[in-house]
């Protein structure tokens, strides 16, 4: 399982990750795609101050699983 914080944020996202490859993909409720990372192995740091205030999505894929988690961005 993923864990996201902080939410709302303002800058930057933590994210703790399973220690095998996953991707995710950021968008937002109408489902537009704002940023995707590929092969993440762990724990990452995501910079999401280019993002406007408002509620997004983390689609999280592991090839066996996938898992959305929702946060704000401020």
């Amino acid at each position: 399982n993923l864990k996201v914080y902080p939410s709302p944020t303002s800058n930057y996202l933590n994210l703790e990750g399973p220690k095998e490859n996953y991707s995710l993909q950021i968008l937002n409720i109408q489902g537009q795609l704002f940023h995707e990372l590929k092969n993440i192995n762990g724990n990452q740091k995501i910079d999401v101050s280019f993002l406007s205030s408002g509620l997004y999505f983390i689609n999280v894929n592991n090839n066996k699983r996938n898992q959305t988690i929702s946060f704000i961005k401020q």
